[in-house]
């Protein structure tokens, strides 16, 4: 049988384990949130960039060629604008609200004020930046 003393100091170590743990996840779960920021955000740029790529107007080519490549540009275009409006978005629109209410108050260390997210979103940028 072993002595309390060891169950004790045994404990300490697994507890020290659990919450090393518990702190990786709630750091895996910030980054998780940062990067479904960051894909809206690369769909939104995408979409501008083929905006700007089908404006490009190509002077050795015919005119078929150009309006084949206009609307080639302008559907990855809208392609791009769909995935961060109509997929994204709306499919990953609660996640920062569950985080939120399931942050616990042991995931605070104590040690500056960084380590409470009180902007976890998820957006791309406003609607009125859209050009169409």
């Amino acid at each position: 049988m072993r002595p309390l003393g060891d169950i004790a100091l045994g404990l300490r170590i697994e507890w020290c384990k659990a919450r090393a743990r518990a702190a990786r996840w709630s750091e895996e779960v910030l980054l998780l949130i940062e990067e479904m920021r960051r894909v809206i955000e690369f769909f939104w740029w995408q979409s501008h960039w083929w905006k700007e790529r089908g404006a490009v107007v190509v002077v050795f080519c015919s005119a078929y060629y150009q309006e084949g490549a206009l609307a080639y540009a302008e559907r990855q275009a809208c392609l791009r604008l769909m995935m961060a409006t109509n997929h994204c978005q709306p499919l990953w629109i609660d996640v920062p609200k569950i985080v939120t209410s399931q942050l616990l108050p042991d995931d605070y260390d104590g040690d500056d004020d960084d380590d409470i997210p009180t902007d976890v979103y998820i957006d791309g940028p406003p609607p009125d930046e859209i050009e169409n």
